[in-house]
């Protein structure tokens, strides 16, 4: 790696180099550095890409569950917070918006479950 202690300035580089007669082994041509930053440069895209898609997916299950939610009874909505609050007794307190969304979220996993289980048995 790069000797800082003797090369403090652009001139020191090239003294240096001079110097020596050779190119130091941590130098890469440019063509090798734009190669490495363009591979970088692709690999945040594709990063950014993958983030965005998941949180577009994301966004379309929480509005598929809201629907979904909505679209319960009421008694059917209160069977999933019973069971909710059933699954442990840390839930025995959840009471309004929290255990909605709580139950909400198992309402969801049990429409998949039996989506999932009918998929099977055909």
């Amino acid at each position: 790696h790069r000797d800082k202690k003797n090369i403090k300035t652009p001139f020191g580089y090239l003294q240096k180099l001079c110097q020596s007669h050779s190119v130091p082994d941590w130098y890469e041509p440019s063509e090798k550095r734009n190669a490495k930053k363009e591979a970088a440069a692709e690999r945040k895209n594709m990063e950014t890409k993958k983030l965005t898609e998941q949180q577009e997916s994301e966004a379309r299950e929480s509005l598929e569950r809201d629907k979904f939610w909505c679209s319960l009874s009421e008694v059917d909505r209160q069977k999933h917070r019973d069971e909710f609050k059933a699954s442990s007794s840390l839930f025995e307190d959840f009471n309004g918006d929290i255990l909605d969304g709580l139950a909400k979220h198992t309402a969801w996993d049990n429409r998949l479950q039996m989506c999932t289980n009918a998929v099977n048995s055909v």
